[in-house]
């Protein structure tokens, strides 16, 4: 993922396995991505809201968009 919103993303996910989701704080995403916590702030309401965006990014767009699938539902079953 290119932009800030990806490098929190990747560090998101580097942390989830180091340690729990409910241990990871937005101190952490913002040091993992060597970016302010102001910054995260900018982009997400929290880290709910980078999960959110992860997913939409990651897993919803790969469903919509792969030419495989004839419907959205094609891609769900895929997974």
């Amino acid at each position: 993922m290119n932009g800030t919103k990806g490098k929190m993303a990747e560090a998101f996910k580097e942390l989830v396995c180091k340690k729990s989701f409910q241990k990871i704080t937005i101190s952490d995403i913002a040091k993992e991505s060597a970016m302010t916590r102001e910054n995260f702030y900018y982009h997400f309401r929290d880290k709910y809201d980078l999960v959110n965006w992860i997913y939409y990014t990651e897993v919803v767009t790969a469903i919509l968009y792969n030419p495989e699938f004839k419907e959205w539902t094609d891609g769900i079953l895929f997974v």
